[in-house]
């Protein structure tokens, strides 16, 4: 299974800026876990089955000079720590550009019961506007791409971002990367790779 967010498949044209990733934030917590046979993401409705539950958030795009942003960004991340995930993915455009205010801003929107419970995996907003941007990435978010097990399921923080380009592209070590993790995994284990873009062949299909 790929998560990715609302970029348009394939394509270099996305006009996506009012925060496509907020909408359904709150719900992904039942989408995605039922998917892996959870039971529904509502706390006060669901009874615990013991399934994994997690979250999903994209193309927050917090930006200092955008201050509704962090109010919508705040409801989200409050609704979902509501329904106590096991964790939470975000799939990139945590910021939109990737510059230490917006950081620290994002933090701010974080409830102390989500906190060490979200997993990252960088935007092009994290990497195209300045030549140390990944840097200042990795140095809050850690390495990328990366992978961790969770109640049985294998989860990969994948990273085709560029520096300064805006289009994501693999290239041949992260894709020997991907394959070296994937040959680790025990047979039989479901994965779920998680990324900023689409993913495509090399024909442009999804």
């Amino acid at each position: 299974m790929v998560v990715t967010n609302g970029h348009e498949p394939c394509s270099h044209a996305m006009h996506r800026r009012t925060l496509l990733g907020l909408g359904g934030a709150a719900l992904a917590t039942a989408g995605l876990a039922t998917l892996l046979g959870a039971a529904p993401a509502d706390a006060a409705m669901r009874e615990s089955d013991g399934g994994l539950r997690f979250g999903l958030v994209s193309d927050t795009h917090l930006n200092v000079h955008a201050p509704q942003r962090t109010g919508w960004m705040t409801q989200v991340f409050a609704s979902m720590a509501r329904r106590d995930p096991d964790f939470v993915l975000h799939c990139g455009d945590i910021t939109d550009s990737g510059q230490a205010d917006e950081y620290v801003l994002y933090g701010q929107t974080i409830p102390d019961s989500l906190r060490g419970r979200i997993h990252y995996a960088p935007g092009n907003h994290e990497t195209r506007w300045d030549h140390t941007a990944k840097e200042l990435y990795h140095s809050r978010f850690g390495p990328a791409p990366y992978s961790f097990d969770a109640g049985g399921v294998h989860f990969i923080g994948f990273d085709p971002t560029q520096v300064l380009q805006e289009p994501g592209h693999s290239g041949a070590s992260r894709l020997a990367w991907l394959e070296a993790d994937l040959r680790r995994m025990a047979p039989g284990t479901p994965a779920v790779l998680f990324q900023h873009f689409p993913a495509c062949t090399v024909d442009g299909t999804t």
